[in-house]
């Protein structure tokens, strides 16, 4: 088998939520956080919560709340972007390579 003559990479990501019935509604506790989302909220500095509670990757003093299971924060919603659905929690990388020969 010879050397390659191209690498082609596929990275694919996104998770999305879509039901029949409309999502469960939740209440991200709105004084506690600095921007909503759908289905998660950024919190304040120094604000702790019991409701659903992670670190940012990206910025470790950064913190986010999110709706639990399949729920949202606005109500009427049938579809949204899947949060910890599992498309969301995986990234496919798929390589394509072409030999010599």
């Amino acid at each position: 088998m010879g050397e390659a003559l191209f690498i082609i990479s596929i990275v694919t990501y996104h998770g999305w939520l879509w039901v029949p019935n409309k999502l469960a509604e939740v209440s991200i506790t709105k004084n506690i956080v600095k921007k909503k989302f759908a289905r998660c909220a950024i919190l304040k500095d120094n604000f702790d919560t019991a409701e659903l509670k992670a670190p940012w990757h990206w910025y470790e003093n950064v913190s986010f709340v999110m709706a639990p299971g399949i729920a949202g924060d606005r109500a009427g919603d049938y579809y949204n972007h899947g949060s910890l659905s599992l498309q969301e929690c995986l990234m496919p990388v798929i390589n394509v390579r072409k030999d010599e020969g």
